[in-house]
């Protein structure tokens, strides 16, 4: 058996010409109800943040840096925030590179029980990296309604699947 982690791995084991009852799809552990009906999501417009980033900042793991590309997000989020957009980062070590980001930026790291509360209260969530497993952030922002930018990586593949409120972005 082979194993593959989301739709795109799927297809793509099948185009190889890999028996279907061969592969077995986890899209990560995601399943429909762990999602919030969309019915009880805060109105868009009512959202304080225009657009959330939420990843921890490791200053001292350089793969874990790349792979996050956390020098893109510090740019990305100085040009949206310069552009009267209010940009949140959500995670732990970011507060130790805040002189990095403009001041406008709003830096957290609430206790982890709490981020729910700031998923429903973005109106974007935004997921540059280069390599993911799930995130996991992914799933909980599109679980609260935001709209995803998100690069194609992980569960992107099964989440951002011809919608309106979803957008894969190159990297």
């Amino acid at each position: 058996h082979i194993f593959c982690q989301n739709n795109y791995e799927y297809a793509l084991l099948q185009s190889c010409g890999i028996d279907q009852e061969k592969i077995i799809n986890l899209p990560v552990g995601l399943h429909s109800n762990f999602l919030v009906k969309s019915e009880s999501f805060k109105r868009l417009d009512h959202r304080e943040f225009d657009v959330l980033f939420c990843l921890r900042y490791l200053n001292h793991n350089n793969h874990y840096s790349l792979r996050k590309r956390y020098n893109f997000i510090i740019q990305l989020s100085n040009l949206l925030s310069k552009s009267n957009l209010k940009v949140c980062i959500v995670g732990e070590g970011w507060s130790q590179i805040k002189s990095s980001l403009s001041k406008d930026v709003i830096v957290l790291n609430p206790p982890f029980k709490d981020y729910g509360l700031i998923y429903q209260n973005s109106k974007i969530y935004c997921n540059p990296s280069f390599v993911e497993g799930g995130p996991i952030s992914l799933a909980e922002a599109f679980s609260s309604g935001c709209i995803i930018c998100t690069t194609p990586v992980g569960l992107s593949f099964n989440l951002c699947i011809d919608d309106n409120l979803s957008y894969l972005i190159p990297f």
